[in-house]
């Protein structure tokens, strides 16, 4: 028995999240979160709450504290600097209070002025265009992004897609039936209302109201489902045939205005995401709606984003309007939290160094990289096992193994060199100017990202903030990214026992590791070596590999009721890599103990469970996914993932080795006579 300090702390918490009355063959994630469940409370304001969630809001409470520390300390960069005046003058409520609606109203007459107030407008339809993308990044009509390009990697592109120029979540808001008694529309007019009637006369409210309610359904109108977005094709167009599509936009000169560092041309080619008709409908839209409706709509959504740096009353109104939509009372959000939030989305590099330093040592980041080793050697040999597989794609699959890294922790070029982090932020940040110091912030976001159209891509460079609470694969990059943010407790605990980080961390080491050979790549995500697109298994390993996944989406199937339907379909990739990840992990595992024959210690058990380490090991795993939702609450089914619990239980039941540890019987529950195996 193992009666280490670590061993210790990892049997407490361990037994605290169970619930050993259930039978494991039976439900496992039952009888591993049983306990956790039981004891952990879900806020009025959430619909959920899991194991990463309470990561993240510990790691909001260490930003918070760090931000709070005094300026010009040792080691402190300008960036840090910069970052804490940003945060002090969110925080500075006297101030936002004292102003009122006077930023709001200052940034409309910059603008060209709002014909609904009351006042002269002198407002153009392509500036208010530009104004709203290219200095606000706020999307009207369509989104503008500067992306890898997925035909070639080496360089980036300009992405011009039809999401987000809605003020609700999606189309489907807009329509008739979504919501139990259609009251969606008359819950979205009356939080418009709330808010439009803080700054414009009390006359002119609802005819503004129903003007833009009725353009953006017939924006909605013209768009694509979800569902076909979740397939949505790309292609390369010029930007003279955008000109074409809907002459009403003027592409070039609104393009070059933000791309200032690249010279285009007309010829120059954009992806354009989804249809392409969607455009040529977009023009007869705005050919057929007057010049009132246009500036409503482009001045209401200049309104909506600026609501909550605003005051109290604006605050208040937004939050109206979230819980007339989504029915979430969020009531009054610490200031520390909105502030937090807005120093991540503006300062996210910056503040991840901070947060590395403070939670993530080197010797972490080395263990966590040994752990991965095993994990990619557990693939490699595992690779021989599937039958699917023809010899010449195995020997493809493991020369991509071999090109796909990890990367942990954070990077080291920004830790190490403090004066590339300052480069970074190079506008000006001032005290008592919250809303003025946002919109620089922003500004310099837009033109960082569209200076990259003008340089080579960056592969070293991380997607997401070093602070986030989560993993993920970049496919074009071909990396494994795990943030220190995710590498906190129980994820991963330092010096806990082996076992414990194999069942956790290593199981999601696993699951990313799976999506450098996803499937759907059948169609458009196969990359070569650059990370641009290919084809490259042959039609006899396709319809294998289709065989072996169908199974999967039919397992999954079988766990639809009445809250959760056809999840099978919707998160047959993450289903597979969830099996596949802690199969790899175990086998890893087990490679681990090979290695250490000559240390007893292994061997020893944690205190107090009467579980053996192998039973520790799909414990561990299951705890990570420990997820508590209000009892009206369903995943969004349209979203990758399916429910915690069906991750859990529809992964191990598919796996022999759990149900021999667990001595579960043919079928049981836990150990289905017909099981599905891809990887």
């Amino acid at each position: 028995v193992c009666l280490t300090d670590s061993c210790l702390k990892a049997s407490a918490r361990i037994l605290a999240g169970m619930d050993r009355s259930v039978d494991p063959c039976q439900d496992f994630y039952s009888y591993a979160c049983g306990g956790w469940l039981s004891e952990n409370y879900i806020d009025p304001s959430r619909m959920e709450y899991a194991v990463a969630t309470k990561i993240a809001e510990k790691n909001d409470r260490i930003l918070h504290e760090l931000l709070l520390r005094g300026f010009r300390t040792n080691n402190t960069s300008q960036a840090e600097e910069k970052i804490k005046m940003f945060y002090y003058s969110c925080l500075d409520l006297h101030e936002i209070e004292t102003l009122g609606s006077k930023p709001l109203v200052d940034l409309i007459v910059s603008l060209g002025g709002w014909a609904a107030m009351g006042e002269e407008s002198r407002w153009n339809l392509n500036e208010l265009i530009y104004q709203n993308h290219g200095v606000l990044s706020n999307s009207v009509f369509f989104s503008i992004s500067v992306k890898i390009d997925p035909f070639n990697a080496s360089q980036h592109i300009l992405i011009v897609d039809q999401q987000g120029s809605l003020t609700l979540p999606d189309r489907i808001f807009y329509f008739n039936g979504y919501q139990v008694g259609n009251r969606m529309e008359g819950h979205f007019k009356q939080g418009m209302r709330s808010i439009l009637g803080l700054i414009l006369p009390a006359q002119n409210v609802e005819a503004v109201v129903d003007d833009v309610y009725n353009f953006e359904k017939r924006l909605a109108t013209i768009q694509i489902s979800v569902e076909d977005m979740r397939r949505r094709s790309f292609a390369k167009v010029s930007i003279r045939r955008l000109k074409t599509l809907c002459p009403q936009v003027e592409w070039f000169r609104l393009l070059q205005r933000i791309l200032t560092k690249k010279q285009l041309r007309l010829d120059t080619e954009v992806i354009v995401v989804g249809p392409q008709y969607f455009f040529s409908n977009l023009s007869r839209l705005i050919h057929n709606s007057s010049k009132d409706t246009l500036q409503n709509y482009m001045m209401w959504r200049v309104v909506f984003s600026q609501l909550s740096r605003l005051s109290l009353p604006f605050r208040r109104a937004a939050e109206s309007l979230t819980y007339s939509v989504y029915g979430i009372k969020q009531g009054v959000i610490p200031r520390w939290q909105e502030c937090l939030k807005y120093a991540k989305q503006q300062f996210s590099t910056a503040l991840g160094i901070m947060f590395a330093k403070e939670t993530f040592t080197p010797a972490m980041k080395k263990d966590v990289r040994h752990l991965a080793s095993y994990i990619k050697e557990a693939f490699r040999r595992n690779l021989k096992s599937i039958q699917w597989l023809d010899r010449p794609s195995k020997v493809a699959l493991s020369k991509q193994l071999d090109r796909i890294s990890v990367k942990i922790g954070y990077r080291n070029k920004y830790k190490e060199s403090p004066e590339l982090l300052d480069k970074l932020y190079s506008f000006e940040v001032q005290p008592y100017t919250f809303f003025e110091n946002y919109r620089r912030s922003v500004k310099a976001k837009i033109d960082l990202s569209a200076g990259k159209l003008a340089s080579d891509v960056d592969y070293t460079e991380w997607q997401r903030p070093y602070f986030e609470a989560n993993a993920y694969f970049s496919e074009q990059r071909k990396h494994m990214i795990f943030p220190a943010g995710f590498l906190q407790s129980p994820f991963y605990i330092k010096d806990a026992p082996r076992v414990v980080n194999f069942g956790a961390v290593g199981s999601t080491i696993g699951h990313e590791l799976i999506h450098g050979f996803d499937d759907i790549g059948k169609k458009v995500n196969r990359f070569n070596d650059d990370g641009s697109v290919k084809d490259w298994w042959t039609t006899q390993v396709l319809v294998n590999y289709s065989q072996q996944a169908d199974c999967v989406t039919q397992t999954y199937n079988r766990y639809s009721n009445v809250m959760y339907k056809f999840i099978g379909a919707s998160s047959e990739k993450e289903n597979i890599a969830d099996m596949a990840g802690v199969k790899l992990s175990y086998k890893a595992y087990q490679l681990w103990k090979q290695s250490q024959q000559k240390m007893s210690s292994f061997r020893d058990v944690l205190p107090g469970l009467s579980l053996s380490n192998d039973q520790v090991f799909f414990v561990s795993y299951a705890q990570s996914w420990c997820n508590k939702r209000v009892g009206v609450s369903q995943p969004n089914l349209s979203g990758a993932h399916a429910p915690e619990k069906y991750r859990v239980i529809g992964s191990l039941s598919q796996f022999q080795k759990f149900s021999d540890v667990f001595s579960c019987e043919p079928g049981r529950p836990m150990n289905p006579v017909q099981k599905c195996s891809v990887w």
